[in-house]
């Protein structure tokens, strides 16, 4: 029996798509482009990860059960400590407690000490954002997880116009202002930027603001809501349009970064022209030489 799949919308903005549905649109996102970015990947790494689904890391579910926890919903709550009693969670007097108590996931003290530090964390974060006025202004009475579906049309860079569909999912969406939560280890403009620059922020910025003003016909800015994930748990708001050396550079940077790499995307995936860590179309580039920091030489 052929598995029914739920048909790939037209662009448009979705309220209410479960997670998984949403991963399943067969369009480009910005994560995906993001490993254009990445000096370490060549494009057949690229198209491995592409085809590999990725798995949620520490960093992606902290980020998420904060959003939880800040939508007002409890967090890790299924989880409790296994009871004196119960050696080991196996045979038949395991089997007979699980189904005594369905829907709960049963850890020993020690991970259930980690699991009360990690929710405590959680919470305090989530508090943080709570007393930042700027932060609720932003995100209070915006719509979460919106998903949309968005046609970029643009120059190429052979002077022709050209369309690539691509898909997006938002933290927060008001009129007038899309809001993404991001938690990370760094503080302050410069290592914050840096790791901005490393994970294509600028290019999450201007492509959904350049597909929700296009899809709404209203135009919308985008702000980043940085919380330090060490105490005291600091929130940032960031521009997602500006740098400090110029207004609406970030999202200029990430809008010709986002065209470039639809481009190449479809090129790849057209041709099946994925290369290594050299031109294919230059035998001598075959062998490279090493490059050493400035320092080492």
């Amino acid at each position: 029996m052929t598995e029914e799949r739920t048909p790939a919308p037209e662009p448009g903005i979705y309220y209410d798509i479960p997670d998984p549905e949403y991963r399943a649109w067969p369009y480009p996102s910005q994560s995906d482009l993001s490993l254009f970015r990445d000096p370490d990947l060549c494009e057949l790494e690229i198209q491995h990860k592409l085809n590999t689904p990725s798995e949620s890391n520490d960093a992606m579910r902290l980020g998420t059960d904060v959003e939880t926890c800040l939508n007002g919903d409890v967090v890790g709550g299924k989880v409790q400590c296994l009871p004196p009693e119960m050696k080991v969670r196996r045979g038949k007097a395991w089997d007979a407690w699980k189904e005594g108590h369905p829907g709960i996931d049963w850890v020993p003290m020690s991970e259930y000490k980690t699991h009360g530090e990690y929710i405590t964390k959680v919470n305090a974060i989530a508090e943080n954002v709570r007393d930042n006025a700027l932060a609720m202004k932003l995100i209070d009475g915006a719509k979460q997880q919106v998903s949309f579906v968005w046609d970029a049309k643009f120059m190429s860079v052979g002077a022709e116009e050209v369309t690539h569909r691509v898909k997006g999912r938002l933290d927060y969406l008001k009129p007038g202002i899309i809001s993404d939560l991001k938690t990370t280890s760094f503080g302050g403009q410069r290592r914050v930027g840096s790791w901005a620059w490393s994970h294509a922020w600028d290019v999450q910025a201007a492509m959904y603001t350049d597909a929700i003003t296009a899809l709404t016909g209203e135009g919308h800015r985008f702000y980043f809501v940085a919380v330090r994930t060490c105490e005291p748990y600091v929130v940032t708001i960031y521009d997602g349009h500006n740098t400090t050396e110029a207004a609406g550079m970030f999202l200029q940077i990430g809008r010709a970064s986002y065209q470039i790499w639809l481009e190449r995307l479809a090129e790849c995936r057209r041709d099946g022209d994925w290369r290594g860590y050299y031109d294919p179309s230059n035998d001598e580039s075959r062998v490279l030489d090493f490059y050493v920091p400035s320092w080492a030489c």
